[in-house]
C-alpha cells in the first residue's frame, strides 16, 4: 500500500509525465526490505528503481531526509489520534466509518511526510556527507 501511495503522490506531484514516457524517471532507494514492493510497483510504469547497496550509517543521505520524513509524521500522529477518540462512532455522528477514517489518516501522514523532505533539507544533508565522506574513503576513524 505505501509504495502504490508514494507512485501516486509523487508521480503526479513533481509533474513528471515528460520523464515517465521518455523512461528517464530514476527512484533511488537503500536496501531497506520495503523497497522491494516500490521496485514492483514502479518498473513498468516508465520508471526505474534503483538499490543501493549496503553502507555506513552515517553517510546515508537517503537515511537522514527519511529521518525527518519520519518526524513529521510522529508529531502528526498524535493530533489525529486524539481526533480519533473524539469521533462518535454507531450512532449516526459520524460522517465515514472508522476504516475510511484510519485511511484518510495514513494517507494524511504519508503526505506530511514526503512535505518535509523539502531541498533545502536534501543539500543540508548532502553537505553533511560530504564532510565525512573523504575520511571514510581515507579510512580515519568517525565518531558516531
Amino acid at each position: 500500500i505505501v509504495g502504490e501511495m508514494l507512485v501516486q503522490q509523487l508521480m503526479p506531484a513533481a509533474d513528471l509525465t515528460k520523464s515517465v514516457k521518455s523512461g528517464n524517471l530514476v527512484f533511488v532507494g537503500d536496501i531497506a526490505a520495503a523497497h522491494s514492493e516500490l521496485e514492483a510497483i514502479s518498473n513498468g510504469r516508465g520508471t526505474r528503481l534503483l538499490r543501493l547497496s549496503p553502507y555506513s550509517f552515517s553517510i546515508n543521505l537517503i537515511g537522514d531526509t527519511f529521518s525527518a520524513a519520519k518526524q513529521a509524521t510522529k508529531r502528526e500522529s498524535g493530533l489525529w489520534e486524539k481526533l480519533l477518540f473524539r469521533e462518535k462512532w454507531g450512532n449516526g455522528r459520524a460522517s465515514r466509518t472508522k476504516s475510511e477514517y484510519r485511511l484518510q489518516h495514513c494517507e494524511m501522514l504519508f503526505r506530511k511526510g514526503v512535505e518535509a523532505i523539502t531541498m533545502h533539507l536534501c543539500i543540508q544533508c548532502f553537505y553533511h556527507v560530504q564532510t565525512l565522506y573523504l575520511r571514510y574513503l581515507s579510512m580515519e576513524d568517525i565518531q558516531v
